[in-house]
């Protein structure tokens, strides 16, 4: 590939912004499609940068992507913030983890051993402890502790600043879904549902619409990607704290009955409430059952959440996987992939676009992308 290489990204989230921004570094004409940048999971995301509080005890490779995928954010959010001109709400505040019972507390207890073992800080809290720190905390769950290497972005603000960005650097968007995607030759062929765009021809294109990428690799005749991936809803509230109170200091997750809830400040006394975890397809509805759970775990954590205002119930779908792992690499032809993220999009995107931008330049890309490769999922009846 040349610095003069076309390239269509298909997805205007944070997997299809963070590489469009990786590819024009390189100065390569991006095309960005997407009917609304911004209004997909990225939207609705918390903007939790938890690989600790995220870890799973039997995924030790993703464990590791979250991990390093963390660290790029030390230099990037400022870099971001800087180019943007806005700031992109990013705080190292940490995170304040819970069992709100016995059941839950031994769940806790055999994680922090878990992250302990991979060299995480996991400081228990006494009672005296989490008064201290997180005041708004009920005293009657039954343990918590502090993991201080997680941290928080904005994922509004963050899909905001990377748009000004993109604008700035001549970044072309389409409002449109892709209908069509054809291996013409040495190029491909895109073509929209907008009746007023013709079939364009662009190097290379990359396929980023997150929860919304089973369609495109259908059209490709990739039905092995296409069935691995799934989306999973997530309902989300947005409140803004009671001034009285305020909003909690940290991050707040856990479990109450095995159920996991979040809150997740922002500077603004806004406070993220969730999330729900349901495979339903693409189900637009929003479960009242599920609200209410929502709403009854995080009063327990945190009483005074009971007092907030309510100001906005929402869903969006994650992009799952049938291995929980991102599909990031080489499809064919000119055909590559930056999707799969599932819970980890704000994460972990900005780490593996710039592996995929290496990979696709052929400029020292990580042995790790072997294990994201789209390909992965080719039987041995077709190969």
């Amino acid at each position: 590939m040349t610095s003069q290489t076309s390239i269509a990204v298909i997805g205007g989230g944070a997997a299809g912004l963070s590489l469009a921004l990786k590819l024009l570094g390189r100065s390569c004409e991006v095309t960005i499609y997407d009917p609304q940048v911004g209004s997909g999971a990225s939207n609705v995301a918390a903007g939790m940068l938890a690989p600790a509080s995220e870890a799973n005890f039997d995924e030790p490779f993703l464990a590791d992507i979250m991990e390093l995928a963390s660290r790029y954010w030390g230099t990037f959010a400022p870099e971001i913030a800087d180019r943007a001109g806005i700031s992109i709400g990013y705080q190292p505040t940490g995170t304040i983890v819970f069992g709100a019972d016995a059941g839950d507390l031994a769940y806790l207890d055999r994680a922090s051993k878990y992250l302990i073992s991979r060299g995480v800080s996991v400081e228990p809290l006494t009672l005296r402890e989490r008064r201290k720190i997180e005041p708004l905390l009920s005293p009657e769950i039954a343990g918590a502790s502090y993991i201080s290497g997680d941290h928080q972005v904005n994922n509004r603000l963050f899909i905001k600043a990377l748009t000004i960005i993109l604008e700035k650097l001549g970044a072309t968007f389409i409002p449109g879904r892709v209908s069509a995607i054809s291996q013409v030759a040495s190029h491909v062929e895109l073509q929209s549902d907008l009746g007023t765009d013709e079939t364009r021809s662009f190097d290379l294109c990359v396929i980023a619409s997150g929860a919304w990428s089973d369609s495109l690799f259908r059209m490709i005749d990739r039905a092995d990607i296409a069935t691995q991936l799934l989306p999973v809803k997530g309902q989300v509230l947005r409140v803004t704290a009671d001034t009285n109170y305020g909003p909690p200091s940290h991050v707040v997750r856990g479990a109450v009955n095995n159920r996991p809830v979040y809150m997740v400040p922002r500077v603004d006394h806004e406070v993220v409430i969730g999330a729900t975890m349901e495979e339903v397809g693409f189900d637009t509805s929003q479960r009242l059952g599920a609200i209410t759970d929502i709403l009854a775990d995080a009063t327990r954590v945190v009483p005074s959440i009971r007092e907030s205002s309510l100001f906005e119930s929402n869903f969006g779908f994650r992009p799952g996987t049938s291995d929980n792992l991102p599909v990031v690499g080489h499809v064919s032809g000119g055909i590559w992939a930056h999707t799969g993220h599932f819970r980890h999009g704000v994460l972990v995107s900005p780490f593996t676009a710039d592996a995929l931008d290496r990979a696709i330049f052929n400029d020292s890309p990580p042995d790790w992308l072997k294990e994201t490769s789209p390909n992965r999922f080719i039987t041995d009846k077709l190969r």
